[in-house]
């Protein structure tokens, strides 16, 4: 019986990790893409200023093509930022999903498989504080926050 509650407990907690380590990850992968955005739309600025002072037809059709490509840039920011951030945050769960599993499978097994019964972030220690050092998990580990206040 006792296995066969370990086994639910190991298959319903066998998801990615719940890194709270990977949040500076996606914002940092957030920003650097925010950094390339800014930094392509001010060249294409800086050519539109220098196309400006032009009055030929060739640089007319550039300033309009120019200006539609800004548009479609910033109409599009919000999308590559946030997909940025999602892939960085994911290669950071992955990195730490099977250390993540060994410690969630230990903590059911240790306890016989009742912290199922608990919301995960009750119970959940977290992989990549541990692999910081940090060996009671993070701020959201059972350890010290037992009742996983203000945790997600």
């Amino acid at each position: 019986m006792r296995n066969l509650l370990i086994a639910v407990a190991v298959l319903t907690t066998s998801s990615l990790a719940h890194a709270d380590t990977c949040d500076p990850a996606k914002i940092g992968a957030q920003n650097a893409m925010n950094v390339r955005i800014d930094g392509k739309a001010q060249e294409i600025r800086s050519s539109l200023v220098a196309l400006s002072s032009q009055n030929t037809d060739v640089a007319k059709q550039l300033i309009s093509a120019l200006t539609k490509a800004l548009k479609d840039i910033e109409s599009n920011r919000s999308k590559a930022v946030d997909g940025a951030g999602d892939e960085a945050f994911l290669q950071c769960k992955e990195k730490h999903e099977p250390l993540q599993n060994a410690i969630d499978i230990g903590v059911v097994a240790a306890t016989g498989g009742l912290v199922v019964l608990l919301p995960p972030q009750a119970w959940h220690i977290d992989a990549g504080e541990i692999a910081k050092g940090k060996i009671l998990g993070g701020n959201c580990s059972f350890v010290r926050n037992p009742l996983g206040h203000g945790c997600r």
